[in-house]
């Protein structure tokens, strides 16, 4: 059982990104269709992200 937890621990290790990876691109995506589809400002929507997200 400890070779089958190894063997599958190395491989998700070297196929699955890093989470920050989804968090960036997720960000990025979001800020993009506010913009597009909010007709907001890139700087409104910063200003909300930045301002909303610790409340």
């Amino acid at each position: 059982m400890k070779t089958l937890t190894k063997i599958s621990n190395t491989i998700m290790e070297k196929c699955l990104p890093d989470p920050y990876i989804f968090v960036t691109i997720l960000t990025v995506l979001v800020l993009l269709l506010g913009v597009s589809l909010a007709d907001s400002s890139p700087l409104e929507m910063v200003t909300y992200w930045g301002g909303n997200f610790w409340k």
